[in-house]
């Protein structure tokens, strides 16, 4: 996806450049200030094209709103419950995948231990992109615009499905019979659970310790 920024400030919609007009009108999602913007620039957009007025939008949301706008796959890995966590090379081939299918894999985090864990994922990648940190609201609209979402047991696995979107959830130490996502046909959920030691938790760690465990 290219992102343009198109000079069309309060004055008379016919003072826009060629260019910029020709821009606007093979643009599929045009993000426009409704507070600067003559109306009158809008009927350049193409038929169908998604119009967002974000005048009284957050940064977060016109970001969520640009990161949607390319086809995206949200990631989501965090997870209070170490025992929930899927290893991170796992998240790395998942991302992969989505990258060769076409698509934009962005990794979502909550706190900085789950943003440097989204960069450790994106870092051998040339494509995923980390996104920045978003209030719960930009994390919903990316949610529902995303064409599909990858999540472990979490809240926001359940809130992409309570938005309609396509969503694997991932399974690691909970029984998805218990926990699942159900209320959608789109929704699939995955037990990844390897066999191991009762006290290893899925990404191989030992709970009562801290840290990973010895092999």
């Amino acid at each position: 996806m290219t992102v343009h920024f198109i000079g069309a400030g309060p004055g008379a919609a016919d003072l826009i450049t060629v260019r910029g007009r020709d821009l606007i009108a093979r643009c599929p999602v045009c993000l426009y200030a409704g507070s600067l913007v003559p109306p009158a620039l809008l009927a350049h957009c193409p038929p169908g094209a998604r119009i967002v007025d974000t005048a009284p939008m957050s940064l977060d949301e016109i970001v969520g709103e640009c990161t949607t706008a390319t086809g995206c796959r949200p990631l989501s890995h965090g997870t209070s419950a170490r025992a929930k966590l899927w290893p991170e090379h796992q998240w790395v081939k998942l991302a992969d995948h989505v990258h060769h299918r076409g698509l934009l894999p962005v990794l979502l985090w909550g706190n900085e231990e789950e943003r440097l864990r989204s960069e450790r994922i994106a870092k051998p990648l040339s494509a995923a992109r980390v996104a920045p940190r978003l209030s719960l609201h930009a994390i919903a609209s990316l949610l529902g615009y995303a064409d599909a979402v990858f999540g472990v047991d979490t809240g926001l696995s359940h809130l992409a499905v309570a938005l309609g979107r396509p969503t694997v959830g991932i399974y690691c130490a909970t029984d998805p019979a218990a926990t699942g996502l159900y209320g959608s046909t789109h929704a699939a959920n995955v037990s990844v659970t390897p066999p191991r030691p009762p006290s290893l938790t899925c990404d191989g760690s030992d709970p009562a310790a801290g840290s990973p465990a010895a092999s």
